[in-house]
């Protein structure tokens, strides 16, 4: 999302830059300086990313003025810079108390309370905001954003072009359009709109990065050729291009030469890519091995025999699940073609009801799972039907995609023992590239290194099968991306067969399902079945060493 602006109701005849950050410096070496003072310099290290310098800049104005809505808001921005959303929120409500027609003290509650998973209190701000400010493109930008995260895609395009109405040059809010025109299928409509946006600004590194995911050949060359000169020019300058601009700029020339058939300058611009990405991170793939057997060790065979029989009956929901880029979605949009079936994408209810968090937040998983009672588990079953049949009250199933479930396959046979659970398989080292290639929109930490991938995906397998030996036989259903692409008809018969519904042809027409696809795949189910996904990775084969060894085994050869 945009990053917000920071607030500054008294500009300074300086103006900005360097000239206004010395004149900042200069009157905060007064013996009083004032809030006013002290909120300018704050501003100034925001642009910088400076944030923790910042945010003693806006606590100095506002021990000086408490009552300042200003220097609350750009605090309260502060700390969500930091992830310090507690804080944030703290600091926040008492200027709405004390201003509660102030349009951006709304505005900054609103983006805390979405960073913190809190969707309707944070809708519930941003509505407020443009009916205070109905100028203000910035809240309704924000607006779409919240309804796009949810799938409420008409509704996020409403907000988009009310931003685009108030600031047609709102670049972030056309490349958005662009991307609910993508997720609906409509790739010459999404391509119109990066392209408006590359029209006034052929730079645009958002905008040359989604055209490159939509990836037509038309475009291949022209798109290449572009990002090849974007990043010539900031060679010219001799200045890098800002932490996410450069990521996105590798993994878009990384895209662009692999479908132009460079898979040498492909390989080597995706591999600069999850450098940088790995570097804005920490992720400890010790932690991640000892989590995993946790989890294992939690919902071992006595458990599940002790626990069974219980949970709730519903028949609605129907997990697919796996490592992500294993084919999953295609699996879903297959499913989600039949008539009686809803597909609700990748959801985070399950970890919300297992955790008890409003973010879902896999890490406080299996933790939270020490005491499991036949009580407990009726109530998470009863509270995730519930949430699945607000999305979708007509439906007689819906499919929940989320990869991740693949950690909680026990859970779920405990608390919902009725529900179908599909496991997506695809080879490992063609999955482990597909996700090394792809850039995430957030989460996946494991897949920005050869070897702490592979060891992710060695991780993986190991549980899958440990769910294998303890659960009843029967359990869940494992499906091979690759058998589907063989035989597209027979295993779409079985995957229909055991979601317990009757056949209907539209489940192999599922390219034509208009619904909405939220993820990286969703150029690819709209497309028949195609075969230039298998193996992969023998065109990058001389480089994938690392991931070779960490998958042991389970590598080819081997």
């Amino acid at each position: 999302m945009t990053k917000p602006k920071p607030e500054r109701n008294d500009p300074c005849p300086c103006g900005s830059g360097k000239k206004f950050k010395k004149c900042c410096q200069d009157k905060l070496r007064h013996n009083a300086p004032t809030a006013a003072e002290h909120v300018r310099l704050g501003i100034v290290l925001t642009t910088q990313g400076r944030h923790a310098e910042a945010e003693t800049s806006f606590r100095k104005a506002l021990e000086i003025d408490p009552g300042r809505v200003e220097t609350r808001y750009n605090l309260g921005l502060a700390y969500l810079a930091q992830n310090r959303l507690k804080e944030a929120v703290q600091v926040l409500r008492p200027a709405i108390d004390t201003s509660p027609d102030n349009p951006m003290a709304h505005y900054g509650l609103g983006l805390v309370l979405k960073a913190q998973g809190r969707a309707t209190e944070a809708e519930a701000c941003l509505q407020r905001v443009v009916s205070l400010k109905p100028d203000f493109a910035g809240g309704y930008y924000c607006l779409g954003f919240l309804c796009m995260e949810q799938g409420r895609t008409a509704e996020a395009v409403s907000g988009f072009q009310r931003a685009v109405e108030i600031e047609p040059g709102y670049a972030d809010a056309r490349i958005k359009l662009g991307e609910c025109h993508a997720e609906l299928g409509r790739f010459a409509e999404a391509e119109a709109y990066y392209r408006h946006v590359l029209e006034a600004d052929p730079g645009n590194i958002d905008a040359r990065f989604a055209l490159a995911l939509l990836g037509t050949a038309r475009n291949a060359d022209e798109n290449l050729a572009a990002l090849t000169e974007v990043a010539q020019a900031f060679r010219n300058r001799k200045k890098a291009p800002s932490g996410s601009d450069a990521i996105k700029l590798s993994f878009a020339l990384g895209r662009a030469c692999e479908q132009c058939g460079d898979h040498e300058k492909a390989f080597a611009h995706f591999l600069e890519g999850n450098r940088l990405k790995r570097a804005t991170f920490d992720y400890d793939a010790n932690k991640t091995s000892a989590r995993l057997a946790d989890i294992m060790r939690i919902f071992d065979r006595e458990s599940i025999t002790r626990l069974g029989g219980g949970g709730n009956p519903s028949a609605l929901p129907i997990f697919v699940l796996g490592m992500p880029r294993s084919g999953t979605t295609l699996v879903e949009q297959i499913i989600a073609s039949h008539p009686e079936v809803h597909g609700a994408g990748e959801l985070p209810d399950l970890m919300r009801v297992a955790t008890g968090s409003a973010t879902g937040t896999e890490s406080l998983f299996p933790g939270a799972m020490q005491a499991l009672g036949a009580e407990m588990l009726v109530g998470m079953g009863e509270r995730y039907v519930a949430g699945l049949q607000r999305r979708a009250p007509e439906a007689q199933r819906i499919t929940d995609k989320m990869p991740a479930n693949f950690l909680a396959v026990g859970l779920i046979h405990l608390i919902l023992p009725n529900a179908k659970i599909i496991h997506v398989i695809r080879d490992p080292v063609d999955t482990c590239l597909s996700c090394f290639t792809q850039l995430f929109g957030s989460g996946q930490e494991f897949s920005y290194d050869l070897a702490e991938l592979g060891r992710y995906y060695t991780d993986y397998a190991r549980l899958m099968e440990h769910w294998r030996n303890v659960l009843p036989e029967g359990a869940f259903l494992d499906v091979r991306y690759e058998d589907i692409v063989s035989d597209q008809e027979a295993q779409s018969r079985r995957l229909i067969r055991y979601c317990g519904l009757e056949w209907d042809d539209a489940c192999l027409d599922f390219h034509s399902n208009k619904r909405v696809v939220k993820t990286a795949s969703m150029v690819q189910v709209r497309q028949p079945i195609y075969k230039s996904s298998l193996e992969r990775w023998r065109s990058y084969e001389k480089h994938l060493g690392p991931l070779f060894d960490a998958l042991g085994e389970l590598a080819p050869g081997r």
